[in-house]
């Protein structure tokens, strides 16, 4: 997984949108007004991203069709 620097949240917010309709802190954590971590398993086309609020919350997106290689 890579921790997005605050400028990269919005390759997420794809991943987030659902989430993001019931809980507000994730479009508070992506528009850098409420403290927050992004991680996501690929920089640039990710396909599950984490969200990590201030140590509070902790949410899980991803592409349900996505198989990801473990390798």
């Amino acid at each position: 997984m890579f921790k997005l620097d605050p400028a990269q949240f919005a390759v997420a917010g794809p991943l987030l949108k659902r989430l993001a309709a019931t809980q507000a802190s994730i479009d508070a954590v992506a528009s850098g007004v409420l403290d927050g971590d992004i991680w996501v398993d690929d920089p640039t086309h990710p396909k599950v991203a984490l969200l990590c609020e201030g140590g509070d919350g902790y949410y899980l997106a991803g592409d349900v069709d996505h198989s990801p290689s473990l390798r």
